[in-house]
């Protein structure tokens, strides 16, 4: 098991299931327009500020007080650009997943998220055939389109109570469902309420 797993489990605590997010496309037809649109808006930003640079740079007045608003002003796009890259790498190679015998568990990089089972229901959504998001709590609320932003950070609704989890493109997930009692399939995916007994 997992050093970082372990170390998140409470003392008696059993693993029913573990696992990670599988490899994903980046561009997969679901997340392409945010994408797309965040790169565009990023192009656009620097195309701004350097517009409105380029005379002061031509009248050789460009003073550095100026230049170091100008890279502030396109850091930021290029680090909101570089984003879905480093999400695609945080989700594929640090995140792990868990549900004991008491919680699930969404471990990404070192933060820990963690539910209890106990009247928690599971959805899944993006079922391709062969992997699907998990949502639990409010998570199956949210838009398809936003689930790799939840998968980083957890839902938390106006504080900083967790209210949801989302294990992202898990690998044959009816695996998972299967481990938890009360889950059953459906037409319109995977859905149901978990229960705590083993």
């Amino acid at each position: 098991m997992e050093k970082r797993l372990q170390a998140a489990l409470l003392e008696g605590e059993r693993v029913r299931w573990s696992g990670r997010p599988a490899q994903f496309r980046l561009m997969h037809s679901t997340y392409r327009s945010a994408v797309v649109l965040t790169w565009l808006m990023s192009v656009c930003a620097v195309l701004l500020v350097a517009y409105f640079l380029a005379p002061y740079y031509w009248s050789h007045t460009l003073s550095g007080d100026l230049l170091l608003a100008a890279l502030v002003m396109v850091f930021m796009p290029a680090m909101l650009s570089v984003r879905p890259l480093l999400d695609k790498r945080t989700l594929e190679k640090e995140t792990i997943y868990a549900v004991t015998d008491r919680r699930v568990l969404a471990i990404v990089k070192d933060e820990v998220m963690a539910m209890p089972l106990e009247g928690l229901t599971a959805v899944a959504k993006g079922w391709d055939g062969t992997c699907a998001n998990l949502c639990f709590g409010k998570a199956a609320e949210i838009p398809e389109y936003k689930s790799r932003v939840y998968a980083m950070s957890g839902v938390r609704e106006y504080t900083d109570e967790l209210d949801g989890i989302l294990f992202y493109h898990v690998d044959r997930p009816e695996q998972l469902i299967r481990c938890l009692p009360e889950v059953r399939f459906s037409n319109s995916g995977l859905s149901g309420s978990i229960s705590t007994a083993v």
